[in-house]
C-alpha cells in the first residue's frame, strides 16, 4: 500500500485543489474539481462534498476513487487512488461543516474519507 509523501503534501498545499474521478456501477465516468482536500494522515486524504451529485451517487454505487493534483507552474504532481466512504454526521463531518463556514461556503451533504492505496507521479516520466 503506497502512502501519502510529503512531496504530495507539498503539492497540494500550493495548489489548494484538485479533481476527483468516480464511476458509476455500470462504469459511465465522472470527473469534478474540489477545493476542500485535507490530508489526515498517510493513507487518509478527506475532502468535502458541496455540490457533487454525480460524484455522491458513483460513490455511493461504487467507492472507488482517483484523485489528480498538478502543480501546473512545475508539471509536478500525483494521482492517489483509494476507496472511498461518505459520512453525514459525526465529528470529522462538523468540524468540515465549521471549517467551510468559515470560508464562506455551505454545509456539506458529506465529508468523503479516501483511503488511499496507490500513489503514482504525473510528472512527465514520472514513475
Amino acid at each position: 500500500m503506497d502512502k501519502i509523501t510529503d512531496d504530495v503534501k507539498k503539492v497540494l498545499e500550493k495548489i489548494q485543489w484538485g479533481s476527483v474521478a468516480t464511476a458509476s456501477k455500470d462504469g459511465v465516468p465522472n470527473v469534478s474539481p474540489k477545493g476542500s482536500f485535507k490530508i489526515v494522515d498517510e493513507q487518509t486524504i478527506q475532502f468535502a462534498d458541496i455540490f457533487s451529485e454525480h460524484t455522491r451517487k458513483n460513490l455511493l454505487e461504487n467507492p472507488r476513487v482517483a484523485i489528480d493534483i498538478v502543480d501546473a507552474e512545475t508539471a509536478s504532481g500525483y494521482q492517489l487512488k483509494g476507496t472511498a466512504t461518505l459520512a453525514d454526521s459525526g465529528p470529522a463531518f462538523d468540524a468540515a461543516k465549521e471549517e467551510l463556514a468559515k470560508m464562506g461556503f455551505p454545509a456539506p451533504k458529506n465529508l468523503v474519507t479516501v483511503t488511499v492505496t496507490e500513489v503514482y507521479s504525473v510528472k512527465p516520466g514520472g514513475n
